[in-house]
């Protein structure tokens, strides 16, 4: 983050089918870019893989670029609801990819409100 001490432009919750894995295909290394590029911009990230798992190097490349990753129990089984409303205000935009991925959270964001999805 160039930004120095200035706090971040937005705080973002970005939700994927599983971490982008940037050295496999074409999908995972988009997605990869768009966190870093986020990241790059100053934006705070959250990333959340729809598939809970933990794969390396994936997820501590994230961590070292400053992405917050969202994963275990207390994000299992609609756990992550409540952990966005806790945060309400705090997240200004979530980010769904793929379709498969924005049918099983877009309703659940919505209730929530106070965020805008892309």
């Amino acid at each position: 983050m160039s930004t120095g001490d200035a706090p971040p432009a937005a705080t973002l919750l970005v939700i994927d089918a599983t971490l982008p894995k940037f050295d496999h295909d074409a999908g995972g290394r988009s997605s990869f870019l768009y966190l870093q590029i986020l990241r790059d911009m100053g934006y705070e990230v959250f990333f959340m893989p729809n598939d809970q798992l933990r794969r390396e190097p994936y997820a501590s490349v994230l961590e070292r670029m400053g992405v917050k990753l969202l994963m275990g129990s207390g994000f299992h089984c609609g756990k992550w609801k409540n952990w966005l409303r806790g945060r309400a205000g705090q997240i200004t935009h979530v980010i769904l990819h793929r379709p498969n991925v924005a049918k099983r959270y877009l309703a659940a964001i919505r209730k929530i409100g106070g965020v805008k999805v892309l």
